[in-house]
Parts: C-alpha cells; structure tokens; sequence
C-alpha cells in the first residue's frame, strides 16, 4: 500500500477557522451521510471479493477498484476534518484530491490467508491495531489542536506534525486495506510508509 499527503507550503487561515468552526456542518455531516450508503454497497463488494478469491484465487478488479475508491474518499475527508489540507473534499468515490495518494498493489490472493482473515480478521487484526492504534489517535488529536495554533498564527503546518498525522491515518487505512483483502501481509503497528 502507498498512502501519500501532499505537505502545503501555505496555509489558508480564512478556510481553517471556516473548516474548524463550521466543518462539521458542511464538510462533515454531508460526508459521513453519503459514506454510510457507500458502506453499505462497500460492504457488498468486500463478500463479492470474498466468495471470488475464495472460488477462483483472483480478485474482482471492480471491488478492488471500488474499495480502494472508498478508502480514498474516507481518507480525503479525514485531511480536511484533521485541517491536514486545504479545499473541500470531493464527493465520489472516483474522485482524485492534489494532496493525496492511495494505491494497494495487486497481488495473487492466498485462499487459506482470506478464509483465516475473513472469520477470525476481527480478532487478530482489528482488535488489536484498533487499542494500540487510538492511543495514538488521541495524540492525534491533540496535534490537531496544537497544528490549528500554529497554522492560525504562522500559516504552515509543522512538517513533523504533519508527517505524524500521515501516519495515523496511514495505519488505520493499511488496517482497513487488510480487512477488505486489499493488503496480503499483516499491517505493521505503526503509520510508516514502508
């Protein structure tokens, strides 16, 4: 997996006190509302990737298409929301964003690796990464607390922060990436891009 964020040399202050003041309303809400119904027909190719690569070894290049897709969008609203970007985020799921990167390199499906994943990934994967990794969400957090400072008074994001921040949201989506069999290896506990 390659997940990659453009780092801004400039930051707008006009578009992060609108983004942290009203973004819930209008980036948001409308966001999470039309990815709960993509969820849905994610959640079908997921059992459509499934059962394919269960039968013939081979994954369904619309579904792997599709929840890369998804991925991204979910990925594209969480830089807006953690004011790791400027813009609005588009809508859709074949949507490109000049700040972000996400692509999962195709691969030949073990079956015992995705029928092991599929009834037991919840508990080997999931469960674990999600503990350890929303300690570090809460970190996150804070940083967006700490960035909006500093975006508000100097206009930059600080590049250590920022990489940080990547790294978090690399993680969850490499976690996710696995789950949806995009991913063949177990993800690493940590949002580094190797």
């Amino acid at each position: 997996m390659r997940l990659e964020v453009k780092h801004q040399q400039r930051y707008s202050r006009l578009e992060l006190l609108a983004r942290s003041i009203l973004g819930p309303l209008y980036i948001a809400v409308p966001h999470v509302i039309v990815l709960a119904f993509v969820s849905v027909a994610a959640f079908f190719h997921y059992l459509k990737a499934t059962f394919t690569i269960l039968r013939s070894g081979e994954y369904p290049q619309d579904s792997h298409s599709f929840l890369t897709s998804y991925l991204h969008w979910a990925a594209r609203l969480h830089l807006r929301v953690f004011n790791m970007n400027d813009g609005y985020p588009n809508f859709g799921i074949k949507q490109n964003d000049p700040y972000l990167t996400l692509d999962f390199d195709k691969y030949d499906p073990d079956r015992k690796k995705i029928l092991l994943r599929t009834i037991f990934g919840l508990f080997y994967i999931f469960i674990p990464h999600i503990i350890v990794w929303f300690l570090r969400y809460i970190l996150s957090l804070i940083g967006v607390l700490i960035a909006f400072f500093i975006v508000l008074f100097t206009g930059k994001y600080p590049a250590g922060l920022h990489r940080f921040q990547v790294g978090t949201l690399r993680w969850m989506v490499r976690v996710l990436g696995s789950l949806f069999h995009l991913e063949d290896s177990y993800p690493a506990f940590n949002g580094s891009d190797r």
